[in-house]
């Protein structure tokens, strides 16, 4: 039982150094938010929120890496680490800026703004 621990905390140093890596990125953030199915393993995720955060915001640009990312900082929210809201928003508008436009309602000009004035 006294390795329980150890391994753990192995794993989430692996995780971290994963997160790091293109090659291994996405993999990571998926285990990382397969773990915050648990809320108590959860909320000693925030370190690992805030590395995948400064990865992402310092070498990884493509919005696959930040869809992973976002994935990561919901289920990081929903057990209720502090900052991923903050951490969500960045992702939600690097992943599919588009979504964000969608979700302030449509703009005069666009193709959804003339359905709504029929």
């Amino acid at each position: 039982m006294a390795d329980a621990p150890k391994e753990e905390a192995a794993l989430l140093a692996k995780l971290k150094q994963e997160l790091k890596s293109k090659k291994t990125f996405v993999a990571a953030c998926g285990q990382l938010a397969k773990i915050c199915e648990d809320e108590e393993a959860a909320k000693g995720l925030e370190e690992e929120g805030k590395t995948a955060f400064t990865v992402l915001q310092t070498r990884f640009s493509n919005p696959k890496f930040w869809q992973a990312g976002l994935e990561l900082f919901l289920a990081l929210e929903f057990a209720g680490v502090a900052p991923a809201a903050k951490w969500r928003d960045a992702a939600l508008e690097a992943s599919d800026g588009s979504i964000q436009r969608r979700a302030e309602g449509p703009t005069e000009g666009s193709p959804e703004s003339s359905m709504w004035l029929k």
